[in-house]
């Protein structure tokens, strides 16, 4: 009986001591061209919002090459067909073009404009 009440103690104060614990969803957008992934971007929230909200989310996103395209490109120096970075500010993905974000779901589309943002400090 002694080591039951000892129990239920320890079990209260450890239930009561804890503080609640914030955790951050990660989102992750891929644009891919004919079936591979060109770009890549994250960002966060708390896993309270919906997909609505989610899609609202690309117009703070900066994308940026994605992982798999740049160790690709290192080894073997070669681009995806229908694909060049573009010196331009501007350009058109044409083909199989699918947009997709994490818990928003996707979009597939015959063409997609991109738009480089240069910001102050001369990162795109």
């Amino acid at each position: 009986m002694k080591s039951l009440l000892i129990c239920l103690i320890v079990g209260y104060v450890t239930i009561a001591s804890t503080e609640p614990c914030y955790a951050m969803r990660l989102i992750r957008a891929t644009i891919s061209l004919d079936g591979q992934p060109l770009l890549q971007a994250t960002t966060g929230d708390d896993g309270r919002q919906t997909g609505e909200v989610v899609w609202r989310y690309l117009d703070k996103m900066k994308f940026r090459p994605h992982p798999i395209r740049i160790r690709s490109s290192q080894q073997r120096e070669t681009q995806t067909p229908g694909f060049t970075p573009p010196d331009e500010d501007s350009f058109v993905l044409i083909g199989y073009v699918r947009l997709e974000i994490q818990f928003g779901g996707s979009l597939k589309l015959d063409k997609l404009r991109l738009h480089r943002v240069i910001e102050e400090d001369g990162e795109t």
